[in-house]
């Protein structure tokens, strides 16, 4: 099942995406979408694109504060890596954006593999952080269908608990260190206790109270200019400013990263939006063209971005491209 799923992903993804956009799309009124699209909605799109690149720039700051582990790493060099990460989400199947941004950055740099990757993978935590606020926002305000509700506590008390077993493991850190370095007969248990020892070291740097509120507040601006592009978008297409829409979608669409789908997530993302909106009553066609308005500006910045800085760090895109099969490669030659 698994090489089944390995194999024909791509195939799935697009499955995916056209069911979701077929469903999206079905019953709308296209002589309304179209009127959404006109000329006079330019200084809209503008200001969009304007919030995503502001919102690109604070990323890339919260992923540097995490990577100042590496003394010599830059802020350009983090923005490019950023950039690379979301071309590779946009460009390519799988989102495997985080892998290949982090594989590329540790590759080039000679930084340590593990907290590299680690480090993209606490950006990851602290944006399900974000969501699950959201999420909670959205519990106390709106009438949220129930099985999504009870997946969404589920995911929130996983998270949660989560959450406490790395506290309680860096509070024994001492003698989980010990344990660590004591060495056995098998490589990979071996493999193993180094990594989880390299990714400890890791999270212990940024376990004090100045890190983490700076990873804190850049994860709410973040989550705000989220929130803040989707409101002027609805604020233009319906004559009035909606933060709920835009929390709504972007939960939904938080939910919908888990499906399998085209680069940019085409389709599932009109579903997300459409849910959305109908949780609050809103139109339908109104809320494709949001999806449309709200995802075409941050494909393009993720293309263009992504190329510039693919070329600028001496990349080509063949070369991201096969950046995460070099992943797979290089993982297994490590444990065996």
């Amino acid at each position: 099942m698994k090489n089944f799923f390995s194999r024909y992903k791509y195939i799935l993804g697009i499955i995916v995406s056209i069911v979701f956009l077929y469903l999206a799309l079905k019953d709308v009124d296209y002589p309304k979408l179209l009127l959404y699209f006109g000329s006079e909605n330019i200084d809209m799109v503008l200001y969009v694109f304007l919030v995503n690149i502001v919102l690109r720039f604070i990323i890339a700051l919260r992923w540097h504060k995490m990577l100042n582990i590496f003394p010599s790493n830059r802020l350009i060099t983090t923005f490019h890596y950023t950039n690379i990460g979301y071309f590779a989400n946009n460009f390519l199947p799988a989102r495997l954006g985080d892998i290949i941004k982090s594989y590329l950055l540790a590759k080039k740099y000679n930084y340590n593999k593990t907290q590299v990757f680690t480090s993209a993978v606490i950006e990851r935590i602290f944006d399900l952080l974000g969501l699950s606020v959201l999420f909670i926002i959205a519990v106390l305000r709106y009438e949220i269908p129930q099985d999504i509700l009870n997946g969404g506590l589920i995911f929130i008390g996983i998270l949660f608990a989560a959450s406490i077993v790395v506290i309680l493991i860096l509070k024994k850190s001492d003698s989980i260190d010990l344990k660590l370095q004591s060495n056995s007969k098998y490589k990979w248990v071996n493999f193993i206790k180094d990594k989880l020892d390299t990714i400890l070291r890791y999270l212990k740097k940024y376990l004090n109270f100045k890190d983490l509120s700076y990873l804190i507040i850049t994860t709410a601006f973040i989550w705000f200019f989220y929130v803040l592009a989707g409101s002027i978008i609805i604020e233009r297409l319906g004559g009035y400013r909606s933060w709920d829409a835009s929390i709504l979608s972007l939960i939904f669409l938080g939910i919908s990263f888990v499906l399998p789908s085209t680069p940019g997530n085409v389709g599932v993302h009109q579903f997300a939006c459409v849910l959305a909106f109908a949780i609050l009553g809103m139109d339908k066609t109104e809320a494709v063209a949001f999806s449309f308005y709200y995802q075409i500006p941050v494909i393009i910045i993720s293309i263009v971005l992504g190329l510039v800085s693919i070329y600028y760090e001496g990349f080509s895109v063949k070369g991201i491209s096969e950046a995460s099969k070099e992943v797979k490669t290089e993982g297994s030659n490590e444990v065996g």
